[in-house]
């Protein structure tokens, strides 16, 4: 057992209370491979090297501390009004900053600042906290790609309608040209009728005309072709991009729905309806188990049912779905990989499910009611 950061030994303690499911989530992400939960004791390991620089693992002989995770990941995620870890959180977070306990001397180069219980109490808040402001950060941004997935979907679509509106005259347009040019080579074919050309030059002349005319007609008959195809698949291109739009508005709709529900459950004061980021935020104010709910209800929502928050799949099915690959970038990630360095994308995740679990465990222990 790690005995470098007070905050590991928290996490593992959680993760001896998930469930297998919810271990499953958490193996998944950092092992698509697996198919069966790692213990609660590999997992915080596996979690804390992969979250800790390849390079620093190999000097500290472990992973990172899981509060230092939640300060990368909240400071990739641009979230403001935290206590930097390099500043305060890591003097209730490495074991040797604990005051009374291991190098803990007069003459000691290192201010010990907490007692044990003081910095688990302490740690315990930060991570409560930022593990939520994670989570809605994420929605928050998850919800605006989801919008702007939207307004990109109805905005190809009216290109594609609007390319329908200019076939049809570019088609007739195409079709006189045509007839024009097949008129001139028959005139021109009725004017050689009895001409006699005495010279090479002037035969060869009258044929450069006639190949000429013939390029022409092969050049605009070729033209017509591709844009009577174009005319035949333009219906299908718009009734498949309608689809993706009334999913792309299904989506943004289910998403506002269960905010909207999830904040009135909550909070009985809250009057009308409250959607995208200001009901997010009303979110936010209302607790972590609020958020645990509405995360929970949209895993659900949005892969129609068949997928609880227990299913391996669910924490990246939420953000799978309403973001996508290309989506990271609308997250405010960016490539973190070389010199060692953690894949950010997945320690979103896997923060974001560890403090869903997290909620799920502290409701439960606060209303032991819901469990009969």
């Amino acid at each position: 057992m790690t005995t470098k950061f007070i905050s590991n030994l928290e996490l593992r303690n959680l993760l001896e209370i998930a469930t297998d499911d919810e271990r499953l989530a958490l193996t998944r992400i950092i092992d698509k491979s697996q198919n069966k939960p790692f213990n609660s004791k590999k997992l915080q390991e596996e979690i804390c090297l992969f979250g800790g620089h390849g390079i620093a693992n190999v000097f500290r002989g472990s992973g990172t501390g899981y509060l230092d995770i939640i300060d990368d990941v909240a400071e990739v995620l641009e979230i403001k009004d935290r206590e930097l870890y390099s500043s305060r959180v890591k003097y209730y977070d490495k074991i040797y900053y604990i005051k009374g306990e291991k190098y803990d001397t007069s003459n000691s180069s290192r201010v010990r600042k907490y007692t044990r219980p003081e910095a688990k109490k302490l740690g315990l808040e930060y991570t409560i906290k930022h593990e939520q402001k994670i989570i809605i950060k994420v929605m928050e941004n998850a919800y605006k790609q989801m919008v702007k997935n939207q307004e990109d979907l109805e905005s190809r679509l009216s290109i594609i309608i609007k390319r329908r509106d200019q076939i049809n005259p570019k088609i007739i347009n195409f079709q006189t040209e045509l007839e024009s040019l097949k008129e001139q080579l028959k005139n021109m074919k009725l004017g050689f009728i009895g001409s006699i050309f005495t010279s090479e030059d002037e035969k060869r002349k009258r044929k450069n005309e006639v190949d000429s005319l013939n390029r022409k007609i092969n050049s605009v008959q070729k033209k017509l072709t591709i844009l009577k195809e174009e005319k035949e698949e333009i219906p299908r291109a718009i009734e498949k991009k309608e689809n993706e739009v009334l999913d792309a508005m299904e989506r943004v709709e289910k998403f506002n729905e269960h905010l909207s529900e999830t904040v009135l459950q909550f909070n009985s004061s809250s009057i009308g309806t409250i959607t995208g980021t200001a009901g997010l935020m009303a979110l936010a104010n209302l607790g972590g188990f609020a958020t645990y709910t509405f995360l929970t209800s949209m895993i659900s929502a949005l892969s129609f049912g068949t997928l609880g928050f227990g299913a391996y799949t669910a924490a990246t099915s939420f953000l799978s779905v309403v973001i996508g690959p290309v989506g990271w970038t609308g997250l405010g990630l960016w490539a973190l990989f070389s010199l060692g360095k953690p894949n950010m994308s997945k320690l979103v995740l896997i923060v974001a499910t560890i403090g869903a679990i997290r909620q799920r465990v502290l409701y439960e222990k606060q209303t032991p009611q819901l469990l009969n």
